[in-house]
């Protein structure tokens, strides 16, 4: 039986809104649909188990999705990248995403219509972070130093 691990359609001029369905295959690992023109809300992305957590890698980036992140991005506790940036999210940063301990890359820039605020402080439990993209999200304030001395990449 054939299970799709890695799906990639970055560049493709893919229109349209993300299908439900795509974020909820089982068994996958990567999705990438970053630079297209898809459009419409983020879909609420949901673990599928907790005995499968299989979605490591995703990439939303340089589309024009709106709406706001869901709080069950949070379930996605396998995710070692995320990347929302050059879209038209909005609302706030959920706090929730501090449960993604094995995130190392995240990237949230050029959302400017992100609800201002500080920098979020579940960036404290992220005790794996490396790269951190935040400009132009609306983030004010002081990134505590235990978080940039981790980091290897910065981006305000």
């Amino acid at each position: 039986f054939f299970k799709l691990q890695e799906l990639d359609l970055s560049s493709n001029h893919i229109k349209g809104t993300i299908p439900t369905s795509l974020v909820k295959l089982s068994g996958l690992e990567v999705l990438i649909l970053s630079d297209n023109s898809i459009s419409g809300k983020l879909p609420e992305i949901r673990q599928q188990s907790s005995d499968d957590p299989t979605l490591k890698y995703l990439a939303l980036q340089k589309n024009v999705i709106t709406g706001t992140i869901h709080p069950s991005i949070g379930e996605l506790d396998a995710l070692i990248h995320l990347d929302l940036a050059n879209n038209s999210l909005m609302g706030s940063i959920p706090h929730q995403m501090g449960s993604m301990t094995n995130l190392k890359y995240l990237f949230l820039s050029q959302n400017p219509q992100f609800e201002a605020g500080g920098i979020p402080q579940f960036l404290l439990k992220l005790t794996d972070l490396e790269d951190l993209s935040l400009m132009k999200s609306n983030r004010v304030g002081e990134i505590p130093s235990n978080v940039i001395s981790k980091l290897t990449n910065l981006v305000l």
